[in-house]
């Protein structure tokens, strides 16, 4: 063995461990925001989280207070965010007055009849 590669090779395995892991983490780290549509009264609701498949099952199955006279709900559609951030600031524009107007729209374009 040569006697400078030992102390090279001790560098290499003192570098600060796991930063460029934690990066990678926080990249795969997605926050949706969703919005449902009530099949019962057609009544829209805004939300975020980091699964949607299994937020709307508890929608569906009751275990959320503010949702849960208003089951079944099905998807609308939902956005990809890289944090809460950015998420949450998108989830509070949904809810706004204007927010709503937009979803409304957006539902009545989707639901339009071509022709």
């Amino acid at each position: 063995m040569h006697p400078h590669l030992g102390p090279i090779a001790q560098l290499v395995t003192c570098l600060p461990g796991g930063t460029a892991g934690r990066e990678h983490q926080k990249l795969d780290i997605m926050i949706y925001v969703y919005v449902i549509k009530s099949c019962k009264d057609g009544r829209f609701y805004v939300g975020m989280t980091q699964n949607v498949d299994v937020r709307i099952r508890e929608h569906n199955s009751g275990r959320t207070k503010s949702t849960k006279g208003y089951i079944p709900w099905e998807l609308f559609f939902s956005e990809t965010f890289p944090d809460r951030e950015s998420a949450r600031k998108r989830e509070k524009y949904l809810k706004s007055g204007f927010g709503k107007q937009w979803i409304k729209e957006k539902y009545n374009r989707s639901h339009s009849s071509v022709g």
